[in-house]
């Protein structure tokens, strides 16, 4: 049992006050309440889970079911700073599990700024153009290292500074600066005239609008945006709700943290014109946890906006209310997934259900919802500030305006990169990213996230487009390409992203679960070379079942990369003789 002594601290009770004055649904209020309850505490004791359980009347059991889903979520007491070192396969490449050992050896000597640090792996940071990285939770700072070991846990808030390229750059003007686009400055820019712009139309205009360009989400599946949004107001629901998925989940993927840094009121002035087309009154920003920085700047843009009288009621005089509250997600892959991520919103672990309904007929508390992600809701006031038709001369006949890339990996310049559909993969790496590093040559690239397919060099001139999967087999899936010169062991690599996948796995389909644990005995078979032709066989089977039977996703494409790695380099995967 706990000792009782320690009572709900004044900060707590506040927060529950105002938190039903804003959001009403108890449940709803679950996430935030957690987070702040480990802000205060430095963990989640059980007196606070039943204080929670008592004034949102959930029960505890249902509580704790969801502190043990989400890894960001702590019930014991752990250290006063944890540094979360970066996990991913981008930064182990860069020597991230050298500098684990390396911290944690140097956590056990005598130091000033070693008293009361813990370190764990995270999946992900954000930082693949930095790498390796880690973020220090205590002091909620980030800091990208290089060759430093010296000194890394003294405090810096140094912002992120990211090598941006690219050529026609719409939406990533004013990233890359090392510091924060301000609402001054994004106002000085003609910042929320493509709002203005869009106030001054008819809703169903401005949905229109949006069809002409043929803009497309970016998230991965591509779903034309316009007619999302038209799906979302058929009917005669009148409450909506506006979701901005800030989640980045993918760990080989940055470009949303990237956006949120360096250009928060892009991002918002995209959701109220979004919710302006919808008749929304109320929209979430759901943001992964890691991004604490990101998450403090977007805050203060919201405020900001607010104080503007950009947010809330009466925007910019035109009779339209719209306001717009910022979660954290508590972690795992699978809480990207657009249904996960309502269901996080509602209280609940971020488990994907099966689709239909989609969201635009019951989303988010059985209501009409819209979900786009940053980088999308980015090209919102783009296209209101140039018009449609402009818009849709950039790109080719199939995919219109730019699109963002993350290059990181074994390449000389990382960083994100903003390029028209219709620029080669050969441009990208070559030009932008000058290359392979050293003197190693190119041996491959993984595209389109961890979940993507591997590239030999002979593929460098296929063009990124919107059909690259029915051409090439090949989709940009998350927006990443993560190269790997010759000296890579490419079968290791690939056993970082099969126990990336069975860690994050939700665990509601056992096809998936099944499949993900298959898929690492298999490659651990082609490490020792004891692999066979009827396992690989048997595995295709198995991706199949995975396919048909997966609610999100996750089980459908978390074998890709194997598949794609047999494929491309089937001397990998025969017996040793």
């Amino acid at each position: 049992m706990e000792k009782t002594e320690i009572s709900v601290l004044p900060e707590l009770s506040m927060f529950f006050s105002t938190l039903h004055s804003q959001s009403g649904e108890g449940r709803s209020a679950l996430l935030p309440c957690l987070f702040v309850a480990q802000e205060l505490y430095g963990y989640i004791p059980e007196f606070v889970v039943n204080e929670i359980s008592s004034d949102l009347k959930i029960p505890t059991a249902e509580i704790d079911k969801v502190i043990e889903f989400y890894p960001l979520f702590h019930k014991v007491p752990v250290q006063k700073t944890i540094l979360h070192v970066c996990n991913d396969p981008s930064c182990k490449m860069a020597g991230a599990d050298t500098v684990f050992k390396m911290i944690r050896s140097g956590i056990g000597e005598s130091s000033p700024y070693t008293e009361g640090v813990e370190i764990e792996k995270a999946p992900c940071l954000g930082l693949c153009a930095h790498n390796p990285s880690l973020h220090i939770q205590g002091e909620l700072l980030r800091i990208p290292i290089a060759d430093r070991t010296n000194n890394l846990l003294v405090p810096s808030s140094k912002h992120t500074h990211t090598n941006i390229m690219g050529k026609n750059r719409l939406i990533t003007t004013n990233c890359g600066t090392g510091k924060t686009c301000t609402l001054m400055e994004y106002w000085k820019h003609d910042g929320y005239q493509a709002l203005k712009n869009a106030l001054a139309m008819d809703p169903a205009a401005v949905i229109e609008e949006i069809k002409v360009s043929s803009l497309v989400g970016r998230g991965g599946e591509a779903f034309l945006t316009g007619i999302k949004w038209e799906k979302a107001v058929i009917g005669d629901q009148k409450t909506r709700f506006l979701v901005c998925n800030a989640c980045e989940t993918d760990p080989l993927t940055f470009k949303d943290r990237v956006l949120m840094e360096d250009d928060p009121h892009r991002i918002l002035e995209g959701m109220i014109i979004a919710a302006y087309a919808i008749q929304s009154h109320r929209g979430f920003i759901v943001i992964n946890g890691e991004y604490e920085l990101a998450f403090q700047i977007l805050s203060q843009a919201i405020i900001d906006s607010r104080e503007a009288g950009l947010l809330g009621r009466n925007i910019m005089g035109s009779g339209f209310d719209f306001d717009i509250e910022l979660r954290k997600q508590g972690g795992r892959y699978c809480s990207g997934e657009e249904i996960a991520l309502l269901e996080s919103i509602e209280g609940k672990c971020a488990i994907p259900r099966g689709k239909p309904p989609f969201p635009t007929s019951k989303g988010l508390f059985n209501k009409p919802t819209v979900i786009n992600n940053v980088e999308t809701l980015c090209n919102i006031p783009v296209i209101f500030k140039m018009g449609a038709m402009n818009y849709r001369k950039i790109g080719t006949d199939t995919a219109k305006g730019t699109v963002l890339v993350c290059l990181a990996g074994d390449i000389k310049k990382p960083g994100l990169v903003e390029i028209p559909y219709g620029t080669t993969l050969r441009e990208i790496i070559n030009d932008f990213g000058k290359g392979p590093d050293n003197e190693n040559r190119f041996f491959t690239a993984l595209v389109g996230g961890i979940a993507g397919g591997f590239i030999r060099e002979s593929d460098l001139d296929i063009e990124i487009s919107l059909d690259m999967a029915t051409k090439n087999k090949l989709s940009l899936g998350s927006g990443s390409i993560v190269l790997f010169n010759e000296k890579r062991d490419l079968l290791k690599n690939l056993t970082r992203i099969a126990r990336f996948f069975l860690t994050e796995t939700c665990g509601k389909c056992s096809s998936c679960v099944n499949g993900i644990e298959q898929q690492v005995i298999l490659i651990n078979k082609a490490r020792s070379g004891t692999i066979t032709t009827r396992d690989c066989s048997k595995f295709n089977q198995i991706c199949q079942e995975m396919d048909r039977s997966s609610d999100c996703r996750m089980g459908q494409f978390a074998t890709n990369s194997f598949r794609s790695a047999m494929e491309e380099f089937p001397s990998l995967f025969v017996a040793k003789k």
